[in-house]
């Protein structure tokens, strides 16, 4: 995957990444629009809009419960959900598993988060999709990108200069 910095003539905050093929042909671009409420817009290679994650839970319920709810859409459709925890303080390193439910509120995929503490201070997480059953386009590539916004707001959340101290005065930095 490549990341790109933001457009100059966009707001300061917006971010680009491009999802690429083994083979190096894009595949994927995401854009994370600075805006008060969490949203990634996800484009094809050849630019149409395949859909949207969408942040649904106020920014007061994600600092309380350090979780983020967010829908998957398309076509301003809701085709699934998942609250991503983004925690680092509690147990950093342990497994998780969060689901992602379907419109009809069954698991159709899982997010499994693993890592270990090294003591480096650039301890690996690895984030693996699990899905229940094959799904329809447009689903499988906001699954994908659901599974990268994990990872994303878990390493915005997890960077600092002073380690847990740093994460604990700047919880949650993902606001800003």
């Amino acid at each position: 995957m490549v990341v790109s910095t933001s457009l100059p003539n966009e707001p300061s905050g917006t971010l680009h990444f491009q999802m690429s093929e083994p083979g190096g042909t894009p595949m994927l671009s995401i854009t994370r629009f600075a805006e008060r409420q969490h949203r990634l817009e996800i484009r094809d290679s050849a630019g149409g809009v395949i859909g949207q994650i969408r942040q649904t839970s106020t920014r007061g319920q994600a600092f309380r419960k350090a979780r983020m709810a967010v829908v998957l859409e398309s076509r301003r459709q809701p085709l699934a959900c998942a609250d991503l925890t983004i925690d680092p303080s509690q147990n950093r390193y342990a497994n998780l598993e969060t689901p992602i439910r379907g419109a009809a509120g069954a698991v159709i995929a899982t997010i499994e988060r693993q890592g270990g503490y090294t003591g480096r201070g650039d301890d690996p997480l690895v984030y693996e999709l699990r899905c229940a059953q094959p799904t329809g386009e447009p689903l499988p590539m906001l699954l994908l990108v659901t599974a990268f916004m994990h990872s994303l707001y878990d390493g915005v959340v997890d960077r600092g200069p002073f380690g847990a101290v740093g994460r604990w005065l700047s919880r949650p930095t993902w606001e800003s």
